[in-house]
């Protein structure tokens, strides 16, 4: 299977992690003139990282966590290209615009490895 490959199976396995928020990703992603079907996978996480961030106002920490332990496990093993897209596309638009409630919600589910890539790009935990 070579990287393009990958990265497709890898989209097809977050978005069968929580349908609620593909759902959301998806019309977020159609809302900024793009097709869910479309091969733009870094601006589709991005949309999946909006969805989640509007899921964390929620406060359905069993839904959070279970997409957060996902990415969690796929930074672990991930090809080069697979974690530059969670990297870039997923932990670097968490907590936008994200309530100080749903901040706390989100942080403390956020296993450790995804708090380094935050903080990495971030320079700070989101506040």
């Amino acid at each position: 299977m070579n990287e393009e490959e990958k990265l497709r199976a890898f989209i097809k396995n977050v978005r069968n992690v929580s349908p609620l928020v593909t759902s959301r990703a998806d019309i977020i992603h159609t809302e900024r003139g793009f097709e869910p079907e479309d091969e733009s996978y870094s601006l589709w996480l991005g949309a999946f990282a909006d969805a989640t961030n509007e899921l964390m106002e929620t406060g359905n920490s069993s839904e959070i966590g279970s997409i957060f332990k996902f990415i969690s496990n796929q930074v672990d093993i991930a090809s080069h290209l697979i974690y530059e897209h969670i990297d870039v596309s997923f932990v670097e638009n968490l907590f936008y615009k994200v309530s100080v409630k749903g901040v706390e919600l989100g942080w403390g589910l956020l296993p450790w490895n995804l708090k380094e890539l935050y903080i990495k790009f971030h320079g700070q935990k989101p506040h």
